[in-house]
Parts: C-alpha cells; sequence; structure tokens
C-alpha cells in the first residue's frame, strides 16, 4: 500500500528531530538527509506493522492543513510498504549472512563498537581483531562462539 504523510522537522541537540503530525511517532537524525531516512524508516515500520496485525491506519493531512511553531518545516514523507518489506527482508538476510560469515564482526557492530573498543575489551591485539574483523584470518569456530558470547552479553 501507498501512503504519504507530513512529518514536522525542527533543530534538536545539534540534529533534527522529526514527529509526524498525524501520529505520535517521533524519530531524529545528524541531518536533514538522515532524518528524512530516518523519517521514512518509522513511517515504513510503523504502517507495515498496523497493516500485518489489522490496525487502524491514521488517515493523513494534507500539507497545508499542518501548522508549524516556530522554526519547523513541514515534507510529505511517502512510503510503499510492500516496497519496504521486501527490502527490510533483503536486509535482515543480508545481516544474516554476514553475521553467520563473520560473527566477530557482527556482534562488534551490534554493540556499535570500533576495532580498537573490541581489541581493548577483548584485551587482545589491535591487529588481530582488525584481521578477524576483515575477515582474512578466521580464527577456530569455538575462538569465535567465546568471544561472540563474551561480547554480546557485556
Amino acid at each position: 500500500m501507498k501512503y504519504a504523510y507530513p512529518a514536522i522537522f525542527y533543530p534538536d541537540d545539534g540534529g533534527v528531530g522529526v514527529r509526524f503530525y498525524d501520529a505520535d511517532w517521533f524519530t531524529c537524525g545528524d541531518d536533514i538527509a538522515d532524518a528524512v531516512e530516518m523519517a521514512e524508516d518509522i513511517l515504513g515500520g510503523r504502517l507495515m506493522r498496523a497493516e500485518r496485525d489489522g490496525k487502524e491506519i491514521p488517515k493523513a493531512s494534507k500539507l497545508d492543513e499542518v501548522v508549524l511553531k516556530p522554526n519547523e518545516t513541514v515534507r510529505m514523507i511517502h512510503i510503499d510498504t510492500e516496497v519496504y518489506a521486501r527490502e527490510l527482508e533483503e536486509q535482515l538476510k543480508r545481516e544474516a549472512i554476514d553475521a553467520a560469515e563473520n560473527p566477530i564482526k557482527a556482534v562488534r557492530e551490534s554493540k556499535g563498537w570500533n576495532i580498537k573498543e573490541l581489541a581493548d575489551y577483548l584485551n587482545a591485539p589491535y591487529r588481530t581483531i582488525q584481521d578477524w574483523n576483515s575477515g582474512k584470518v578466521k580464527p577456530p569456530k569455538w575462538i569465535q562462539d567465546i568471544i561472540v558470547e563474551k561480547v554480546y552479553t557485556a
């Protein structure tokens, strides 16, 4: 299903906040481009779940009906939930494949750590972690499993 909803953009702690005019959905981004991407993501996710669960979809206001506060701008966010669902499924498949091929890198990224942070946490040489992260060298599976468990529960 295709939808278009007005999203309000406003300055927020050095970034850009976003709120949807017709629903209590909020997100933010580092800059306007990031905020638009985040708005598309939250809109797609919320509408996809509402469709799936048979919940009521909020009626979208027209752009000229939106009332803004000072320092706010409005932009219509367009989403096709069928396309969004396919793209989300593909992303999840890619992430699962990446995690299976390189579980140490996957768990490091899930924690938001860089290579140095992981090396410091494991008290391991930076170069070793760098090689594992790139896939250049793979430790034995039992070591990968121990590291993933240790980092995952950190």
